[in-house]
């Protein structure tokens, strides 16, 4: 239970390593029994948030298709607005592409990722794209299968 409502925690945990250097990403994500996405946490960024109005990717999508979803209000007076976008990526295949993109109060970009998932004509996960730049840092980092 969380704030009254059943949910499934989801963890990711990744170790991204580079420059001798190894930073844990670790990550909790919420979905109620709906699959709508109620809260996340970033442990690695001390970073709460909770969506606006819970809700998820459509279950079906077409090329061309696009929509916001809700946006998360989140710990440290962040928001972050989030969009998605179907494209063909050929070969009977689909590219999903979401956005993210993290505000402080005034409005100005904290940090802007973008997440490309290829997706086969039998729904599965074929290739996946994370670029994630931090504005105030000012480093791109990004993640891609092979």
């Amino acid at each position: 239970m969380l704030n009254g409502v059943l949910v499934t925690p989801q963890d990711e945990i990744l170790s991204v390593t580079g420059g001798g250097v190894a930073i844990p990403v670790i990550r909790t994500t919420y979905i109620d029994s709906s699959g709508n996405l109620i809260s996340v946490e970033t442990q690695t960024k001390g970073l709460t948030c909770a969506s606006i109005t819970p809700d998820k990717l459509p279950e079906s999508v077409k090329i061309g298709d696009s929509g916001n979803l809700s946006a998360l209000t989140c710990s440290h007076n962040i928001t972050e607005e989030r969009s998605w976008r179907v494209e063909d990526a050929g070969n009977g295949n689909i590219q999903v592409f979401t956005n993210s993109t993290a505000k402080d109060l005034l409005n100005s970009n904290l940090e802007v990722t973008d997440i490309t998932y290829t997706i086969n004509g039998n729904g599965n996960i074929v290739t996946l794209k994370i670029v994630t730049t931090d504005i105030t840092k000012g480093y791109t980092l990004t993640l891609q299968s092979a």
